[in-house]
């Protein structure tokens, strides 16, 4: 989706928010976070450079993976179709890749993201190693019809892959998206932090600081609200993480005004318990197995589907 897109989507959930004299706007869906290339540039900073953000979950996904490599690929033979669901820079998928090609497995790429920056980026990766790579340009929602009548047969096993945005979604929500894509013989293993176990600084801390602030600011940018307007800091909303803009005084905009003191939240992170979502994943697919990271919560979980 272009910028010209989400930046009409963002004036109108703004217009749509003051309309009802909402004192808190929500802005969040995944898709307006990455519409231009600076938005991904900004994430990439906001992450893997981010060293809180980095210490809390970039890190503890790559050690699940690296330590329990065996279990994770257990049941793939000798072909593959890997479905990557939102690379980013795709560090995590291709420590799973590396290791089949190592085992002489034949991979075939598929990227699934809606920003061209990080398709290309993955894509480059894949040819790198010479892994034949395909990028698919489109949000989740739609991909089920291409994906399971267009591209990959059902004789050839798939292993999807879906890191921490899985908690960009409503649970209910993104499991019914991977129930759809996902058959009896694939392997879906989707990560999550879940609630329990963690206080809120340990929640909040990987949502602080100059870089995450300045990807979260991107979609107001974007909307023709100015940084001096508003005020930055991270919410624990029940159980939902919100990037929060304050505004600092009454702001003129778009013909309208926002009042001082309005929330403009730009993005969302859920935090479930750890049993709701294995409930909610219980109803739609199959769980094999489970790798945690006690100290962050981090958890790694291996699925297939309930259909053919």
């Amino acid at each position: 989706m272009i910028a010209e897109e989400v930046r009409k989507e963002l004036i109108e959930c703004i217009h749509f928010g003051l309309n009802n004299k909402n004192r808190s706007i929500s802005l969040s869906m995944p898709h307006r976070l990455y519409a231009t290339d600076e938005q991904s540039q900004l994430f990439e900073e906001a992450t893997s450079k981010n060293t809180e953000y980095k210490t809390m979950i970039d890190d503890p996904i790559v050690s699940l993976l690296s330590n329990n490599i065996d279990s994770i690929i257990q049941g793939v033979k000798t072909r593959v179709n890997f479905i990557d669901l939102g690379p980013g820079y795709p560090v995590k998928s291709f420590i799973i890749i590396d290791e089949l090609l190592k085992r002489s497995v034949n991979v075939k790429y598929y990227a699934v993201d809606v920003s061209p920056y990080f398709l290309d980026r993955a894509i480059f990766i894949a040819q790198q190693k010479d892994v034949n790579a395909t990028k698919l340009e489109r949000r989740f929602e739609t991909l089920a019809p291409i994906l399971n009548k267009d591209l990959t047969p059902k004789e050839i096993p798939r292993l999807i892959f879906l890191g921490l945005t899985f908690n960009n979604f409503p649970l209910e929500y993104i499991v019914s998206i991977l129930a759809e894509i996902t058959r009896s013989n694939d392997i879906c293993l989707v990560c999550h932090q879940p609630s329990d176990g963690l206080s809120k600084h340990d929640l909040l801390e990987p949502y602080t600081g100059n870089k995450i602030k300045a990807f979260a600011f991107e979609p107001l940018r974007i909307a023709g609200i100015s940084q001096d307007d508003v005020t930055y800091s991270p919410k624990l909303n029940k159980q939902v993480i919100e990037t929060c803009f304050t505004t600092i005084h009454d702001v003129a905009w778009e013909g309208e005004t926002i009042p001082k003191g309005t929330e403009l939240v730009t993005a969302q992170s859920y935090r479930f318990p750890s049993n709701k979502v294995r409930d909610a994943l219980k109803k739609e697919m199959v769980i094999k197995n489970e790798y945690i990271d006690e100290k962050t919560k981090i958890t790694l979980i291996k699925l297939s589907g309930q259909r053919d």
